[in-house]
């Protein structure tokens, strides 16, 4: 009787064994992972970027075209959130070192590749403001189209015999838009 027990106690043994060696494999696996985990965690790089506000939009693109090319391409998360300066906005890159870094030459090189505004004016004639508007400001649309930039013409309010037309574009689109209201005036 003895030796028919032998054979389902050791067989007991050794399922308990096993058993053991499994909840101690997955318990020591799911260790494993947290701490995995934790040291992912641990390396994630925040950056902030300033973008003047009057380049968030090409930055983003359309539909988020540009921001999910830089994710794209670096690997980082990249967000746009407005800033109480109202003149930039934050650039906020997020993700590994070597992935925020490449997102953030990405943005730097964007924001380096934008045309640089200026604002000028002249003053013409208060005569000739009417040609240069045209019928319901069809001229100066079309100026304004043509050049690339923007155009404004100061109100009469005093009749005044000149008033200013202001100009907002790079040095070329106001370089042309002058020449096109000269042509307007001579």
């Amino acid at each position: 009787m003895h030796n028919k027990l032998i054979v389902p106690v050791a067989l007991g043994l050794s399922l308990v064994t096993v058993t053991a060696f499994v909840v101690y494999y997955v318990f020591k696996k799911d260790e494993e992972e947290e701490e995995v985990k934790k040291v992912k965690t641990a390396r994630m790089n925040v950056i902030e970027v300033s973008v003047p506000k009057a380049i968030v939009a090409g930055l983003i693109g359309r539909g988020g075209s540009n921001i999910k090319d830089i994710e794209k391409i670096s690997g980082a998360k990249v967000n746009v959130k407005e800033f109480s300066d109202k003149d930039h906005d934050i650039c906020v890159i997020r993700g590994r070192t070597d992935a925020t870094q490449i997102a953030e030459t990405l943005v730097h090189e964007f924001i380096n590749q934008q045309p640089v505004n200026i604002e000028d004016t002249m003053e013409v004639p208060s005569w000739a403001c009417g040609r240069i508007i045209g019928s319901q400001g069809e001229n100066i649309n079309s100026i304004s189209h043509r050049s690339g930039a923007r155009i404004k013409i100061s109100s009469s309010g005093d009749k005044t015999t000149v008033r200013k037309v202001m100009f907002l574009g790079t040095e070329e689109q106001i370089k042309v838009a002058r020449d096109l209201i000269e042509n307007c005036v001579s």
